[in-house]
């Protein structure tokens, strides 16, 4: 019987890693470490966009961005206005929301590693430029300006570009750097599992067979 049990719990964990994933970067303009300044505002009546395209179809999740508070440095980050558009300041709205914004390590440069959530996915086709729109963030403690600061490895990786009351009205203030992000996408089901989980599925089948036989022989 507890073999029986054991062969069972293998196959559990066997499916679970198959299905469970690590999120997938979808599209990067290099390591969020290396992020640096110059920042541009995202708060203060400012909207800054970058571009990015994807090699295949598929949902995105999340997006990780470097992240520079101004003045002091002092402040929390609360959330932040988010759109995904197919141009900057004025082409359709795939998808827009406002989201919770989590502040993680800071660089060497000063620049956090900052994420959010694209709440159920949002879903995004192949060889198509989509502009990721950020602004209206919110910061708690200070009422300094929230940026969001460049790649510090790949300043040709993305088109970016910023709008905001420095700016003539209906125009744009161009970017000559990449904006520091990822595009990120959780694990999807359909994914193809990875050897190591068909491993452990394989094993946790085998065991079960076993015990299942073994069980039925001494009845």
């Amino acid at each position: 019987m507890r073999k029986l049990t054991l062969a069972v719990v293998l196959v559990f964990f066997g499916l679970t890693a198959a299905v469970a994933k690590a999120d997938t970067v979808l599209f990067t303009t290099g390591p969020l470490s290396t992020a640096n300044l110059p920042a541009y505002a995202i708060n203060m009546g400012y909207e800054t966009a970058g571009s990015f395209s994807l090699t295949s179809a598929a949902t995105a999740t999340g997006v990780d961005f470097g992240l520079d508070i101004g003045g002091d440095g002092t402040g929390t980050v609360e959330d932040v206005d988010w759109a995904i558009e197919t141009a900057a300041f004025g082409g359709t709205t795939v998808a827009s929301g406002t989201a919770s914004v989590t502040t993680g390590t800071e660089n060497s440069n000063g620049i956090y590693d900052a994420s959010f959530s694209l709440g159920s996915g949002v879903a995004l086709s192949a060889g198509t430029t989509y502009w990721l729109v950020l602004s209206d963030a919110t910061i708690s403690g200070s009422s300094n300006d929230v940026d969001w600061a460049v790649s510090g490895t790949n300043d040709s990786a993305s088109s970016s570009e910023i709008t905001g009351s420095a700016c003539a009205p209906a125009t744009s203030c161009g970017i000559t750097q990449s904006l520091a992000f990822d595009i990120t996408s959780s694990g999807a089901p359909n994914q193809t599992p990875e050897p190591s989980s068909l491993l452990l599925l394989g094993s946790g089948l085998a065991a079960l067979a076993i015990a299942y036989r073994r069980r039925r022989l001494t009845v």
